[in-house]
């Protein structure tokens, strides 16, 4: 299944950018949110399972807007979301 345009998150919506590079900070990234732009960026060599795990790991980094959860506690949590979501059809067109 495909990224969706736009996801909506604690009452804002941020548009899903697939871009050649992802920057920030000087630093290429797979995906980055950014909140003042309204965008979660996302780079578009991606394999679809990875784009979605990495847009699951920007989703989450929006709920937390303190910053809270450290960076690798974030990525554990995507991907075991991705694995729920996937394991239970939630990811298939129609499931």
């Amino acid at each position: 299944m495909e990224l969706p345009d736009k996801v909506r998150v604690m009452g804002v919506d941020y548009k899903i950018l697939r871009l050649e590079h992802v920057i920030c900070d000087s630093q290429l990234y797979t995906g980055v949110l950014d909140a003042a732009k309204g965008e979660i960026q996302i780079i578009e060599s991606l394999s679809n399972d990875r784009a979605w795990i990495t847009l699951l790991h920007e989703v989450i980094h929006a709920i937390d807007h303190n910053d809270n959860l450290e960076d690798e506690m974030v990525e554990n949590l995507a991907w075991g979301l991705y694995q729920v979501f996937t394991d239970n059809g939630w990811f298939r067109e129609g499931g």
